[in-house]
């Protein structure tokens, strides 16, 4: 949040200007379980790596190489409740594996199911938060009626569940998630801002240089709309998230019983 100089009168306060993504952000923490502050303040315990005879399918090192949408599949089969089970395919076929996680739905589940197994359970979504798009689609498939307006409310559902998963795992297992960034065209100031719409060419500015990693760019519209990469970018995070899970597992501290 920024004050920007404008063209008002004397003794008139600045407009204050928030980012949108800001916003968004802070309403989806609202939407977020806070951290038992027991768990937080605990001393960080040493990390022993667990042998793969002890650990589940899905977390062992010799099971399924690279195959980061097999070891996925595996991960959701152990956590999904048997009624959303039978949304999910019976093989990680990456096309139907990735339609059938973009409502967001069972991300959003199975996200909760393996934070309340943990041995740090901390960073839930809200139960009551999480549309329930297939008891929508269930519905729509017993009604004989036109379902062309509640189909367009369910994208809106979709992107609810999206974000609230990205920002649930941007809490807990501080991935580096974020939307990409909107088209300049995109961006209309006022007339009373004086920022320069520009800003200075790249090679005369620099910034020290840090180790950072690089930011997951996802959109959770896209994914709703199945716009144009909506299948990539679904992908990388839910890999992402795969292998957090699986990094849990495989560590005494913060492993998954």
């Amino acid at each position: 949040m920024e004050d920007r100089p404008s063209s008002r009168g004397p003794g008139q306060k600045p407009r204050r200007v928030v980012s949108s993504s800001i916003l968004e952000d802070m309403r989806e923490m609202q939407l977020l379980d806070e951290p038992e502050m027991e768990a937080l303040g605990e001393e960080e315990e040493q990390v022993v790596d667990v042998d793969d005879d002890d650990l589940p399918m899905w977390a062992q090192r010799i099971a399924f190489s690279r195959e980061t949408l097999g070891r996925g599949h595996a991960l959701l089969v152990a956590l999904l409740p048997a009624d959303l089970l039978a949304l999910l395919p019976r093989t990680p076929e990456r096309a139907e594996l990735l339609h059938a996680l973009s409502s967001g739905q069972l991300l959003c589940v199975a996200y909760n199911i393996g934070v309340r197994r943990s041995r740090k359970p901390w960073g839930f979504i809200v139960k009551d938060a999480i549309h329930d798009i297939a008891a929508l689609e269930a519905q729509a498939a017993d009604s004989e009626q036109d379902g062309e307006k509640g189909r367009r409310a369910w994208t809106f559902r979709r992107t609810d569940n999206l974000r609230l998963w990205a920002a649930a795992l941007k809490l807990r297992y501080m991935l580096p998630i974020a939307a990409p960034p909107r088209p300049a065209s995109s961006l209309k100031p006022s007339s009373a801002d004086t920022t320069p719409l520009t800003s200075p060419s790249p090679s005369l500015v620099r910034f020290p240089t840090l180790n950072v990693e690089p930011p997951v760019m996802f959109e959770a519209r896209v994914i709703a709309h199945k716009d144009g990469g909506w299948e990539d970018m679904l992908e990388q995070v839910f890999s992402r998230w795969v292998e957090a899970v699986v990094n849990e597992r495989r560590g005494h501290e913060v492993g998954m019983s």
